[in-house]
């Protein structure tokens, strides 16, 4: 899986929630700058261990 198509699953499921287009747009910045300043080893990390606490 790439970057696109985790902005893709992303973009689908606010708008399923009912997310507007600014609030999409200001997510897709952060989760852009999340991309570039966290390797892929420390996102999973921290999700594995987020599913664990919640």
């Amino acid at each position: 899986m790439n970057n696109d198509s985790v902005r893709g699953y992303f973009v689908l499921t606010l708008k399923s929630l009912g997310y507007n287009t600014k609030e999409i747009d200001k997510i897709l910045d952060e989760l852009h700058w999340q991309f570039d300043t966290v390797s892929e080893y420390e996102a999973e990390q921290y999700y594995s261990k987020w599913r664990l606490e919640n």
